[in-house]
């Protein structure tokens, strides 16, 4: 693969977090055939290929949704800061240690490959976006977005965590295999057991995850401090953000 095969590309939209606002995403697409790059900024990273854009995108703070890998390059907000557990120095504050109690008889399973029928999962996926994205770009609930948003791609060692309560499942997390730790990239839930706190569950496991195979980092996506149900992240410490192109402890912001 040639730098030639890569060019600039975003997107713009209503962003689907702060009412008025346009969101601008930078943005790479692999389609198969070639990677589309996002900016100037990129050039020693595009050209080690590939694999590289694929094992290191969480490294300058992107995210992927299926075959497209993009962050936020927002001129006038800098409010979406992507956001990376430092994995071995992680402690289990009381809140985490309740939700472990808490959800004791929950089984954990991971896999490379889908446990269950995509009807069961598409039921699930159904029922978390009625009752926690009503007014998101994902509304209403189809089938094309749930299979983008859970893709795995078992050749990079993509992972699905799975959680089962009495043998249905209660919680799918979707999560990516990069080169220095894991990408928590889509969780879906049972909203009914919203006093088990599943969401910060499925966290909690790929921490132990990312732990089992001697990584760093978890990598969390974009806080937003202003806005309530993202907040949750910065719970998780202690943590490293990306600002002005570079990871920075939380302490240090």
């Amino acid at each position: 693969m040639s730098s030639s095969e890569l060019r600039v590309q975003k997107a713009r939209q209503a962003c689907p977090y702060l009412p008025g606002k346009t969101e601008t995403l930078d943005f790479i697409v692999h389609d198969g055939a070639m990677l589309r790059a996002t900016e100037r900024h990129h050039d020693e990273w595009i050209h080690n290929g590939a694999a590289s854009l694929w094992d290191g995108f969480g490294q300058l703070g992107f995210r992927r949704q299926g075959r497209l890998m993009y962050r936020p390059a927002c001129e006038d907000c800098r409010e979406c800061v992507a956001t990376r557990v430092i994995v071995n120095e992680f402690e289990y504050k009381r809140r985490f240690q309740r939700v472990l109690r808490k959800n004791g008889d929950i089984e954990i399973a991971i896999s490379t490959g889908a446990l269950i029928p995509e009807s069961e999962s598409f039921k699930l996926y159904s029922k978390y976006i009625e009752s926690r994205h009503m007014n998101g770009v994902m509304y209403p609930p189809d089938i094309e977005t749930m299979r983008s948003m859970l893709r795995l791609e078992p050749d990079r060692g993509d992972l699905h965590v799975y959680g089962f309560l009495d043998d249905q499942v209660v919680f799918i997390a979707q999560t990516d295999r990069l080169a220095d730790g894991l990408s928590a990239n889509y969780t879906i839930f049972d909203t009914d057991l919203a006093t088990r706190s599943l969401g910060t569950l499925a966290i909690l496991c790929q921490i132990e995850i990312v732990r089992g195979f001697d990584l760093d980092f978890l990598y969390l996506g974009y806080a937003l401090n202003s806005v309530k149900n993202m907040r949750y992240k910065h719970d998780f410490q202690p943590q490293e953000r990306f600002i002005n192109q570079r990871w920075v402890r939380t302490d240090e912001v």
